[in-house]
């Protein structure tokens, strides 16, 4: 198995990844290195350079570099994939990110895998796949600039058995969606990392969008990582704020697109009935 993640500089957080890997002795490559990080084209660019690279055969291990850490081994991680029965499994999260306009996400929404709630949706944060099959998709799908989650929640929803989406965290684990919410969905068990919606215990933990303040809170579990608190006001107020609106929605809709749509409707309704009543 080969595992890659994108850096175009090192700093502490791809240094924490490393120091995570290396506790597992997972030997991690590192694409970019030197090169100019544009957009997530690049990303997509990168990757499919190194897929040409290697033997078709390969199991490739992708994971983001700045804010994901291991948790388990490759062993683990190898014997978990196979369950799947699937060439490409990927992460998943809370929140559905994909298309601009409302319409276009409705669309877009209703046409998507039913899927298991919480966890419904993908994130490309980091998969696992087989490299001819992972270059195939790649090339199909990301061949139109855009972000990469976006493109492939847009393919994943009118081609419903492309990717497998790991709905339990079995392998990966995402706070999309759910941030500020860390104490509440984890638990130590066993010298592992639980996480208590699944029951499941995941290889790689990833607190998207660079979530420092929750990726600190697990850190703290893990003796074998250095936790640096984030003193920030400016993100500990919105990391405030996600924690309210998030935990409003793991006890409504389990699902942040629903939630905020159904926010919005309400607000439409009561400013049209205002409107009525003071006319």
């Amino acid at each position: 198995m080969k595992v890659v993640t994108i850096a175009t500089e090192s700093n502490k957080h791809l240094e924490r990844l490393f120091n995570s890997a290396k506790h597992f002795d997972i030997p991690v490559i590192v694409l970019g290195k030197g090169k100019v990080y544009r957009n997530h084209n690049d990303k997509t660019a990168f990757l499919l350079e190194f897929l040409d690279d290697i033997d078709s055969s390969e199991t490739v291990l992708y994971v983001d570099g700045f804010d994901c850490v291991f948790l388990r081994d490759l062993e683990y991680i190898e014997r978990q994939f196979k369950t799947f029965n699937h060439p490409f499994v990927i992460s998943t999260e809370q929140n559905f990110n994909c298309g601009s306009s409302l319409l276009q996400k409705l669309f877009y929404y209703f046409k998507y895998p039913a899927g298991k709630k919480p966890y419904r949706f993908l994130n490309a944060g980091s998969w696992i796949a087989k490299a001819d099959y992972a270059r195939s998709i790649l090339e199909k799908v990301l061949v139109e600039n855009g972000d990469d989650q976006d493109l492939l929640n847009k393919y994943l929803a009118l081609n419903h058995d492309s990717l497998s989406l790991d709905y339990r965290h079995e392998i990966f684990t995402c706070t999309a969606g759910r941030s500020g919410l860390e104490t509440q969905d984890y638990e130590i068990e066993d010298g592992m990392i639980k996480n208590q919606i699944t029951d499941s215990y995941p290889a790689i933990f990833h607190a998207a969008g660079k979530n420092f303040i929750g990726l600190s809170e697990i850190i703290k579990f893990l003796p074998y990582l250095k936790n640096e608190l984030v003193d920030d006001p400016l993100v500990r107020k919105n990391y405030a704020y996600s924690k309210i609106t998030n935990y409003l929605t793991a006890k409504t809709t389990k699902d942040n697109f629903l939630f905020h749509l159904l926010i919005k409707l309400f607000l439409f309704v009561v400013g049209i009935l205002s409107i009525i009543f003071l006319i």
